[in-house]
């Protein structure tokens, strides 16, 4: 679960008012890039200075990662909008798409950035909003939910913050099955024990379940009294991508 101050889209020119932007995306890797030891360095030094290019890493990908292409970007909220009149449920919206946009007030104050600290606002109060979101609105009346996991913290971005950068490309933060999900998990913990404890509970869970999905919420903070208007968060409507790609 994780919060932002939001999300840079690159560089955008008005195209019809409201409709969509004409975005410059970064980012966008070859089809075949496969993350592997030649790719690893690659990770490391790429926003470094002075750079020089990982060994075994092709140029194709290298470009594709300081290049930026132009791509119609759409208001995600006319399109959730224009299923109002249907009558559609947030639930079946977000099944359909992939993402959907929430009215969800918040009584967190304390946007806690520490994971080790259980007794904040995160975990006393966002917890709670957050699961009633996933129960009445996100998942169909009737789900049983045999776990919830959530962090003690959340992850921001941007000035005062502890990522004091945006995540600027574009990417997919986890993984598509859980096998994907525990290797993503684990370059992010570097105990080993720690690691293994955790991946006891997740097997655990996933024993006892038929479905397995991460869920991310994302929300803009400490912005109770401007508008958002530069780094907007975009996200991918998965109606619109190929299973192959």
């Amino acid at each position: 679960m994780g919060n932002t101050n939001c999300t840079n889209t690159g560089t955008v020119e008005v195209g019809a008012v409201g409709e969509h932007v004409i975005a410059r995306v970064n980012g966008l890797l070859e089809k075949g890039f496969k993350v592997g030891e030649g790719t690893d360095g690659w990770r490391r030094v790429f926003y470094g200075l002075p750079w020089k290019k990982p060994a075994g890493v092709p140029w194709s990908h290298m470009k594709a990662g300081f290049s930026q292409k132009k791509l119609l970007i759409y208001n995600a909220r006319m399109l959730q909008d224009k299923n109002k009149h249907t009558n559609e449920s947030k639930s079946s919206f977000f099944e359909k798409h992939g993402f959907v946009l929430c009215e969800m007030p918040t009584k967190v104050k304390d946007w806690n950035e520490d994971y080790l600290d259980a007794d904040t606002d995160i975990s006393n109060i966002y917890h709670k909003e957050i699961e009633t979101l996933l129960r009445e609105e996100l998942f169909p009346s009737g789900t049983v939910f045999t776990h919830i996991g959530q962090d003690n913290a959340v992850l921001r971005r941007g000035p005062g913050s502890k990522n004091n950068f945006y995540g600027s490309g574009v990417h997919q933060d986890y993984a598509l099955t859980p096998q994907e999900y525990l290797s993503a998990v684990k370059a992010y913990i570097g105990d080993n024990i720690a690691y293994e404890n955790w991946e006891d509970g997740f097997n655990s869970h996933l024993a006892d379940s038929d479905i397995f999905c991460v869920i991310c919420f994302w929300r803009p903070i400490g912005m109770e009294d401007h508008t958002l208007i530069n780094n907007p968060l975009c996200v991918l409507d998965r109606s619109s991508l190929k299973e192959e790609d």
